[in-house]
């Protein structure tokens, strides 16, 4: 189950895979035998005004929808993913020499698209420098997951 905040937001902007079981009888598709739905949730607070007092007042509204992942419908063409951001990159001269003065430091592998420490192989795992916003966000992500 996926909770969310906002169906519209994963559907669109975020996922782009996710697709409603009307959505694909629209697009003259149908679900391959056998495939099992993802259950997502949406929920907002609404605001109402009460008829008897005429006070305003926050309700939650909470909704459930069956989805399926684009690639496990016919004739669905799959959208490209987005390219990746690339800014051009500029080391840190201090930052670099920090790096390189790490004593039995961690093997430093850059490549994905999240960063992270595996402590099974003593290594770090990185996107490449030009996918974050400055290179020291780049540094300051790099020193956090050491």
């Amino acid at each position: 189950m996926i909770a969310l905040h906002h169906l519209r937001t994963l559907l669109l902007a975020r996922i782009r895979r996710l697709i409603l079981i009307g959505c694909v009888v629209k697009a003259s598709s149908h679900v391959r035998k056998g495939e099992k739905s993802t259950n997502v949730i949406f929920w907002k607070q609404h605001e109402i005004e009460d008829t008897k007092t005429n006070d305003k007042k926050i309700v939650p509204v909470l909704r459930h929808f069956n989805v399926f992942n684009i690639e496990q419908c016919e004739k669905i063409p799959v959208p490209d993913a987005p390219p990746p951001i690339t800014e051009e990159f500029t080391p840190i001269e201090k930052a670099e020499a920090v790096v390189a003065g790490y004593r039995d430091g961690p093997t430093i592998e850059h490549g994905g698209g999240r960063a992270f420490y595996r402590p099974s192989i003593d290594g770090v795992r990185i996107p490449e420098p030009g996918r974050f916003e400055n290179a020291e966000s780049y540094y300051a992500t790099l020193f956090h997951a050491q």
